[in-house]
């Protein structure tokens, strides 16, 4: 810093004279006049660099050291901690855990960290597997672009699982929003080589966020909501690794797969009865999320519902009410009804599942159209024709 500030002294003293002879020759000012202006705008600049010089932070050494002594206080005080490869970025430690993240049978330290001046969290696991014993080294677990784990450090939990079937634990690390899958690559057998850092040591090979995200196994799903979408609607994705590669990715690339079931919905812990809603789309939508359920009649008018129950009603289904699985809402349209209006109409694409039947074996979309009448401050769906 005493090398920044000398530098910019020696430059204040440089710009006011060449300031001084500019006005010199192109100003009829006389020799006070010349140094005054020189004094105010030299002293301006070394006031304004001044500020600039305190205002960094020329080598991290603070941080590192706070970081250092956080991490030590938490493992033991007879273990070093190497932090050289870490960003220079300000981060402030949120939690620690033990966990056994590579399937070693010895717990490593997992720091879970916020850096200054970005959302959410991100983690690096602390590991003595090569090197100098009694030294921890960083792992990071590194998402793509550098993304976040989740939204704080609190909601964030850590698993180990053989999701994908690779024969050997991922590591499994999520919140209500936010999934990642790391794939334990085999330590490095040298400090030059884990330096290098290729392969990782924890690859990620899946990535997901939405508005919730679930996973069962190695099946993810993700509901993403419109923001703009008056009746929270729900576009809901399902994603499986791909069963050679068994990454969730595109070869060579950060993009996932694409889905092996998409459809729109409803957040998986949002309200399970929709009768009073104020949007027709929504009775609609909730109708179709129910059947082939008895429950589902509770959005027909009253006349249609012994039809539905004995599965003489047709609302886009092939098959009897009992050969029925279930539908995927594969596109919703309408036309928000006028104030006051007691009607509306309401467009979607279905298609229906056979009990047994896979998604890949589904017919194509049927677009059915419903019409919906207010009964008693309820929309109810009375009549449907197919388009």
């Amino acid at each position: 810093m005493l090398e920044m500030l000398t530098i910019l002294g020696i430059a204040w003293l440089a710009v006011g004279v060449v300031i001084g002879g500019i006005l010199h020759l192109i100003q009829n000012l006389n020799r006070f006049q010349v140094a005054l202006i020189t004094w105010v705008l030299g002293s301006l600049l070394l006031v304004g660099g001044t500020y600039w010089v305190l205002s960094q932070d020329p080598v991290p050494l603070a941080w590192l050291q706070e970081w250092r002594e956080a991490v030590v206080r938490q493992v033991a005080a007879d273990r070093a901690v190497l932090l050289e490869d870490l960003p220079h970025t300000p981060m402030q430690v949120e939690r620690f855990l033990r966990l056994d993240t590579d399937s070693d049978r010895a717990l490593e330290w997992v720091v879970v960290y916020a850096r200054q001046g970005s959302a959410g969290v991100r983690a690096y696991v602390f590991d003595s597997d090569v090197g100098t014993p009694g030294i921890l080294y960083p792992y990071p677990l590194r998402t793509p672009s550098d993304d976040y784990l989740g939204d704080g450090a609190r909601g964030l939990r850590f698993l180990t699982e053989d999701a994908v079937s690779l024969g050997r634990p991922q590591l499994v690390v999520w919140d209500q929003q936010t999934l990642s899958l790391f794939k334990v690559n085999p330590g490095p057998v040298d400090a030059a080589e884990m330096v290098r850092g290729t392969p990782p040591r924890y690859e990620v090979i899946g990535f997901f966020r939405g508005d919730r995200v679930q996973r069962q196994g190695a099946r993810v799903t993700v509901w993403q909501r419109e923001p703009m979408e008056r009746s929270h609607l729900a576009v809901r994705r399902v994603y499986e690794p791909d069963p050679v590669a068994k990454t969730y990715f595109r070869s060579g690339t950060f993009d996932l797969r694409a889905p092996m079931e998409e459809s729109i919905g409803f957040l998986p812990d949002g309200p399970s009865d929709f009768q009073d809603s104020p949007y027709p789309e929504a009775v609609v939508v909730a109708f179709y999320g129910d059947v082939p359920k008895d429950e589902a009649q509770r959005y027909l008018v009253p006349a249609l519902r012994e039809g539905y129950l004995n599965s003489t009603l047709d609302y886009g289904s092939p098959w009897p009410r009992g050969d029925l699985a279930r539908f995927l809402v594969k596109e919703v349209r309408y036309r928000p009804p006028d104030p006051g209006s007691t009607r509306a109409t309401v467009t979607v694409a279905v298609v229906p599942l056979r009990v047994g039947q896979p998604v890949a074996e589904a017919s194509a979309p049927i677009l059915v159209e419903w019409t919906l009448v207010q009964l008693n401050g309820q929309w109810k769906m009375e009549a449907m024709r197919r388009l």
